[in-house]
């Protein structure tokens, strides 16, 4: 019975493996193209999924509601973005 159990785990195991693998190829297949961008194209971009979203937000029937909806920043949100301005700063 043990055995049996022990060769399920090293299954489940391996497909969360295999599901990782996966889902990290799905993410670099979504960023590849936004590397190459100039700085200016990809304010064009962020600018166009902007647009998009708008979009999207006010073909709901409770847009206004959701528009006004704010959620506050996460609580480690002000060291995070201290730290990504200092690499920056950085990398100059």
């Amino acid at each position: 019975m043990a055995a049996a159990g022990e060769e399920r785990t090293r299954r489940w195991i391996a497909a969360l493996d295999a599901r990782r693998r996966t889902l990290a190829t799905e993410l670099e297949d979504d960023v590849a193209p936004v590397r190459s961008l100039t700085l200016e194209q990809r304010g064009e971009w962020v600018a166009s999924a902007c647009r998009g979203a708008w979009t999207i937000l006010r073909a709901r029937p409770d847009a206004r509601r959701a528009i006004d909806v704010a959620d506050p920043p996460a609580a480690d949100f002000a060291a995070k973005w201290t730290a990504l301005m200092e690499r920056h700063r950085r990398a100059g």
